[in-house]
């Protein structure tokens, strides 16, 4: 049990889309060992980080990659010292159609009609979706075959009502949805950058010590098992050297 004696009632976190159904489950677990609450915004990282930075009053930013948090701490608008990496995303090709090949071969020979993927430019798993279509050889191939959701829920929702025939999209919110394991395969690690989902407690904060502890409640085993079981990784695997040891070595200065 960790030490609740905080005078804050509720924490205000911004949480990457991906990541909003797992810590709706958190959030009742902090609520009961606590008994303080957390208010969640669900966004893609990009608007989130946009809106921190004209003056949004969260206290915790919870991103869907490690480079928003570190511009954050750059322009003076994030604790340094309070960050952390609280999961490793892995994405997913999901499908209502039976996925009867192995994944590369049902990308790469592009005989798909539909292909919904995050905005890349918001969104991180939209970024590592491109990596992959990328790492395949065939993102310039595909692109009049994308259907692009604002964030990752979008873009997996449009694979869940059927109006796409594939998506990569995040492991974790096939999981919530409990596709069949026909309907999905796992992205290998190696086809893109590692996710490493960076949470940051913002300089804007009245509730520091209750961010605080909710950061390390974060770090609970019990919690982390959540987590993992969400569809998220929380072991390094040397993944840096994975990747860059299958693609070009001009890549390395990246990391």
């Amino acid at each position: 049990m960790i030490n609740n004696a905080v005078f804050a009632k509720t924490l205000k976190v911004a949480v990457a889309a991906n990541f909003y159904p797992t810590l709706k489950i958190i959030a009742k677990e902090f609520k009961q060992e606590t008994k303080h609450d957390l208010i969640l915004s669900p966004a893609s990282s990009g608007k989130h980080f946009a809106q921190i930075v004209n003056g949004a009053s969260f206290d915790v930013f919870l991103s869907a990659d490690k480079e928003m948090p570190q511009k954050l701490i750059q322009l003076g608008k994030a604790v340094e010292s309070s960050r952390m990496t609280y999961a490793i995303g892995q994405l997913a090709l999901a499908g209502q159609c039976q996925l009867t090949q192995e994944l590369e071969l049902c990308l790469k020979e592009n005989k798909f009609q539909t292909l919904a993927l995050a905005n890349s430019e918001f969104a991180p798993y939209g970024k590592a979706a491109l990596e992959v279509l990328r790492f395949l050889g065939i993102e310039e191939s595909s692109k009049g075959k994308w259907r692009v959701g604002l964030n990752v829920n979008q873009a997996f929702q449009y694979v869940k009502t059927q109006n796409v025939e594939l998506g990569l999209v995040a492991l974790s919110l096939v999981k919530q949805a409990k596709l069949n394991e026909r309907n999905y395969r796992i992205v290998p690690y190696d086809y893109y950058f590692p996710i490493y989902q960076d949470a940051i407690i913002l300089e804007k904060s009245n509730n520091k010590q209750l961010a605080k502890l909710f950061l390390e409640f974060l770090k609970q085993d019990r919690i982390k098992l959540i987590i993992n079981n969400s569809g998220y990784r929380l072991i390094e695997v040397n993944e840096k050297e994975r990747y860059l040891s299958k693609n070009s070595e001009e890549l390395a200065d990246v990391f």
